[in-house]
């Protein structure tokens, strides 16, 4: 099994645990930084990371309720991710109709591709490949 250690990143003096990622749909790329999350249900993506990655938003497609500070719609979409340095995986996004939510890796379906141990007093956490 591959695995990883990633340092926690302090946002307001909060331990965060962030992570490279490597969004791919067909030719688009997208590099950006995304929160592991074991309290959000699913995978979520910002709506311009969307539009970077060409989908075109569809209001009748858009039917996943979005709660918390987000309280938006969003749409099903399926993308290649790879974390740091571990291999590739198709993960499934919540793809949400405005930019109020960050990155997101959640339950669905980030933790049924991953196994991620948090060492907060030791300063990392670790995300080994299934």
């Amino acid at each position: 099994m591959k695995k990883q250690k990633f340092r926690y990143v302090a946002r307001q003096h909060i331990p965060m645990s962030y992570v490279p990622i490597r969004l791919f749909n067909n030719n688009f790329l997208v590099q950006a930084v995304a929160l592991v999350d074991t309290g959000s249900s699913t995978n979520v993506l910002p709506y311009q990371l969307g539009i970077d990655l060409g989908f075109v938003w569809d209001d009748t497609k858009a039917t996943i309720p979005l709660g918390g500070n987000v309280n938006s719609l969003a749409m099903a979409v399926s993308l290649s991710a790879i974390i740091g340095l571990l291999d590739p995986v198709e993960l499934i996004f919540a793809w949400a109709s405005n930019d109020r939510p960050p990155l997101i890796l959640g339950q669905i379906d980030f933790f049924t591709e991953y196994h991620v141990c948090f060492y907060q007093d030791l300063g990392y956490f670790e995300i080994t490949a299934k």
